[in-house]
């Protein structure tokens, strides 16, 4: 053919825009919960040292501990995903 049709090539930059911009968001808001969420423990440790009671950082860990598992279990789980050997995630 000597002209081919262009349409949709546009739409290919838009989806691809949209996807880095959706994951590059996620992947800001989990480093944000593991960030604070690590500078929490790592405060309430020090809290429990000085005091000698660690009551406080037990609370924590048991409100922050399944939080920061989630995150780091999803953005660390591997190549296998349901069965399947490729993960289309760019996390």
């Amino acid at each position: 053919m000597l002209f081919e049709p262009r349409i949709g090539n546009e739409f290919e930059v838009i989806s691809a825009k949209t996807r880095y911009l959706t994951e590059f968001t996620r992947s800001t808001i989990a480093l944000c919960f593991v960030v604070v969420g690590a500078l929490g423990l790592i405060f309430a440790a020090v809290l429990g040292a000085v005091k000698g009671d660690f009551g406080c950082l037990q609370t924590l860990w048991a409100i922050v501990g399944p939080l920061l598992g989630g995150i780091l279990g999803f953005y660390f789980r591997g190549h296998i995903l349901h069965g399947q050997k490729d993960d289309t995630s760019t996390a």
